[in-house]
């Protein structure tokens, strides 16, 4: 007779706990969390990148207006000193560095300083991501649209360079403006700032592929 029960089956070890897997679905391989800790960090840098770059161009407008008006006022001094050189010379209240000038010079150096800040904080978002494109999956990896990480490094390390020229260039239009004796040398600090060498309209062009790039998020 066969015995319908599994209890007297020797060959059965009852003693045996079972034992759980996890569905595979849940499960990622350290190359999908490295994807991800890139795309959470790169969404952070690119969002920077684009509020440096808007406060960047607000500096544009305000160091120029005030430029203009450092030039303005030393223009009506040096005059002053051509016209009637006796009798400044002469006179006690006559100065080179107004009373009127010095806020605004103040301010372009904090202007100029703004930027050489920005240059230094674009820098250490490009070492960041060259960080990040070392890690197993990312380099490959296309997070928004059509670049892949190794783009954005290009991308952010040709901005850091133009960013620190064009920085060094309003610091001197900073401390040297404020300091001209002729009125050929106002012009050309003016225009040193007025007219940008480096973070000029090519940079403006590449900003515009660049939001496109972050505004068309692809779906993962």
């Amino acid at each position: 007779m066969i015995e319908s029960t599994d209890t007297q089956n020797p060959a059965i070890n009852n003693t045996l706990s079972p034992v759980w897997f996890s569905p595979s679905s849940n499960s990622k391989s350290p190359a999908d969390s490295n994807v991800l800790a890139c795309k959470t960090r790169l969404e952070t840098i690119a969002k920077t990148a684009v509020e440096h770059f808007q406060k960047w161009c607000l500096t544009d407008k305000r160091g120029l207006q005030l430029c203009l008006h450092i030039e303005a006022i030393k223009t009506k001094v040096l005059e002053q000193m051509t016209s009637t050189t006796m009798e400044a010379k002469s006179n006690e209240e006559f100065t080179l560095y107004p009373a009127s000038m010095k806020p605004h010079c103040n301010n372009l150096l904090i202007i100029a300083t703004i930027c050489r800040d920005i240059s230094v904080k674009t820098k250490e978002s490009v070492k960041q991501l060259k960080a990040l494109s070392k890690l197993p999956g990312s380099s490959n990896e296309i997070f928004y649209r059509s670049w892949q990480l190794n783009e954005f490094v290009e991308f952010l390390s040709e901005l850091a360079e133009r960013y620190e020229k064009e920085a060094e260039i309003r610091l001197a239009v900073a401390e040297n403006l404020p300091h001209c004796t002729t009125r050929a040398d106002l012009i050309r600090w003016t225009s040193a700032w007025e007219y940008p060498q480096y973070v000029d309209a090519y940079v403006h062009s590449l900003f515009k592929f660049f939001n496109e790039e972050i505004e068309n998020k692809t779906k993962n």
